[in-house]
């Protein structure tokens, strides 16, 4: 049944419909034509504000107890934060 389902979304839509009903691989588009497709851009959309949201949590979370911390504590965690965000990008 999935697979009929993800074979239906690259067909419509030109995306990976193993990646969307399984998390396998990538959302990569077929075609460049496709690539200005209504759903790829509400994809898009959806990764940047999810990343964005992550980034917002982690700031405010460490901005709650900056000056407790000593420096390079504060040093180590923006290196992980940054880690992180930059591995949720790809």
């Amino acid at each position: 049944m999935l697979d009929k389902l993800a074979a239906d979304i690259e067909k419509t839509h030109g995306i990976s419909g193993l990646w969307l009903t399984s998390g396998k691989g990538s959302a990569e588009v077929n075609s460049s034509m496709n690539e200005n497709s209504g759903t790829v851009k509400k994809m898009k959309k959806r990764d940047y504000l999810w990343n964005k949201i992550s980034n917002d949590k982690a700031e405010d979370t460490m901005i709650s107890f900056y000056d407790e911390i000593p420096q390079e504590t504060r040093n180590l965690i923006y290196q992980m934060i940054l880690a992180v965000a930059k591995n949720n990008r790809y």
